[in-house]
C-alpha cells in the first residue's frame, strides 16, 4: 500500500513539473511574439535598415502636412525621403512627429531621420548631422493685398514687422534698430494681424507661403514680388550624430536623384 502512495505522489510530481516546463515554454513564447523591440534610447540605427521611420509634420505645406484626402502625411519631403529610401533598398515609415519634437525623437531612437522643412542652423548641426541639401529657400516678405508701398527690407524702416517664433527670420530682424518687431507663435496669426492693420508686413517661410496663397485665393495677403531672402537657408535630411553610415547611402541616394533630375521633379510637382 505504501508502495503505491509512493508511486503515485512521484507521478504527480512528474506531472506536475512537466506542466510547469510547458507554461514557462509559452510565456517565453508570447514575450517574443509582440513585435521588434523598440530601439535603446541613444542608440544609432543601422547603416541599411530595411524600414526607415521618418519623422515628419503635418503643419508644414508644402513639405509636409496632412492630406484631408487621404488622411496621410504628404508633401515634399514626403516624396524626398520615400524616393531616397527606395535608392537604398529600404522602405520609409513616415511617422507624424511635432516640429518641436523632431529633433529629441531622432535621438532618442524614436524615429531615424527628419524630412521636414527644417534649416540646416549651425544650433542643429551641434545636436544632429545632415545629409547634403536638398533644397534652398529663405523667408518671404508678406504684406496687404494691394499694398505696393512696401517693395522691398529697406522699406520696413519705421514700419511694425511679425515673424514667427524659433525662426532664423525673427532673430534676424530683431537686429535691426528701425524695425518695431513682434513675434508670433504661427503664420495663420501673422495672417490676421497683418489684415487687422497691427503689423504692416511679416516674414515667414517663403515656399509655404507661396502654397497658402496658391491655395487660397482669398487670403487677402501677398508676397513682395521680387524680394531677396536677407536669410535663406538649406534643407536637408536629419540623421543622427554618429549614424555615418546610413547618412553616407542617403547622400548617395541625393547624388543619383540630382543627376536623373528626380528632386527637380519632386518641386515642380509641389510648385517649387
Amino acid at each position: 500500500m505504501k508502495k503505491a502512495k509512493s508511486f503515485v505522489f512521484m507521478l504527480l510530481l512528474g506531472v506536475f513539473a512537466l506542466l510547469s516546463a510547458c507554461s514557462s515554454t509559452s510565456s517565453a513564447g508570447q514575450a517574443g511574439e509582440t513585435g521588434p523591440k523598440p530601439q535603446a534610447e541613444g542608440s544609432q540605427p543601422s547603416a541599411a535598415p530595411e524600414t526607415i521611420v521618418v519623422g515628419a509634420t503635418t503643419t508644414g505645406a508644402p513639405f509636409t502636412f496632412l492630406n484631408t484626402k487621404t488622411n496621410e502625411i504628404d508633401g515634399v519631403m514626403v516624396d524626398m525621403a520615400n524616393k531616397i529610401a527606395e535608392h537604398i533598398g529600404a522602405k520609409a515609415e513616415i511617422k507624424q512627429t511635432k516640429f518641436s519634437a523632431l529633433i529629441p525623437s531622432l535621438q532618442s531612437g524614436k524615429i531615424n531621420i527628419i524630412s521636414a522643412g527644417m534649416l540646416m542652423t549651425a544650433e542643429k548641426k551641434e545636436v544632429i548631422d545632415f545629409s547634403e541639401p536638398v533644397y534652398q529657400y529663405g523667408e518671404g516678405l508678406v504684406v496687404a493685398a494691394g499694398n505696393e508701398s512696401i517693395k522691398s527690407f529697406d522699406d520696413l524702416k519705421g514700419k511694425k514687422v511679425g515673424a514667427q517664433e524659433g525662426t532664423v527670420f525673427l532673430k534676424g530682424v530683431q537686429q535691426e534698430k528701425d524695425i518695431t518687431v513682434t513675434s508670433y507663435k504661427s503664420i495663420a496669426d501673422m495672417i490676421v494681424e497683418l489684415k487687422n492693420g497691427r503689423i504692416d508686413a511679416f516674414l515667414a517661410d517663403q515656399p509655404v507661403m507661396v502654397h497658402m496663397i496658391r491655395e487660397n485665393k482669398d487670403l487677402g495677403v501677398q508676397l513682395v514680388d521680387g524680394y531677396q531672402a536677407k536669410w535663406p537657408g538649406d534643407v536637408g535630411i536629419g540623421v543622427p550624430k554618429g549614424a555615418d553610415e546610413l547618412r553616407e547611402k542617403i547622400n548617395k541616394a541625393i547624388e543619383t536623384m540630382k543627376s536623373q533630375g528626380e528632386i527637380d521633379s519632386i518641386l515642380k510637382k509641389w510648385g517649387l
